[in-house]
């Protein structure tokens, strides 16, 4: 489920189903959000997505009125159409990697954030849907000798500013 503005119908859907398990006496502790920050639909400057902030909010806040926790898992950026340059491309995966994070952990409900691979060596999104430049797609904080990549910058800061 993604933060982006055409993304209402599956939200939707997530709430009425999240309604319908509860209603049914079903234990559910939270919601885990799949965080792949996609790309692939996107016509924003950067290639990112554009972010519907208030539509999340909505669903966040609905979601933790219901009791439930939260929980960030497989967190990784989709870069397909993002610049060829390797600099733009972290800086612009930093800055919306820092802006998912900061609002996910805005909410002392969010207990978990997890990345789906560090290493850029053994992501799943490296072989998913290539680059049409044959680039390789960095979505992880790690390039794949394991040196940190400015991804996890944002990561650190958001844990350092969240409230315990």
């Amino acid at each position: 489920m993604g933060w982006r503005g055409d993304e209402a119908v599956h939200r939707t859907a997530v709430l009425k189903l999240l309604e319908d398990v509860k209603k049914r006496g079903t234990a559910v502790d939270a919601l885990g959000v799949e965080s792949h920050l996609s790309s692939k639909y996107s016509d924003s400057p950067t290639g990112l997505g554009a972010v519907d902030e208030r539509a999340w909010r909505d669903l966040l806040e609905t979601v933790t009125g219901m009791g439930l926790d939260l929980l960030v898992i497989e967190l990784d950026v989709h870069g397909n159409p993002l610049r060829t340059s390797i600099d733009r491309r972290d800086a612009e995966v930093a800055a919306h990697s820092r802006a998912y994070q900061y609002l996910m952990l805005s909410y002392p409900q969010t207990s978990i954030v997890m990345c789906w691979g560090l290493s850029e060596r053994y992501s799943w999104l490296s072989g998913f849907r290539p680059r049409a430049d044959g680039l390789p797609k960095w979505p992880c904080p790690f390039d794949a000798e394991f040196r940190l990549k400015p991804m996890r910058d944002p990561i650190t800061a958001a844990f350092a500013s969240a409230r315990a």
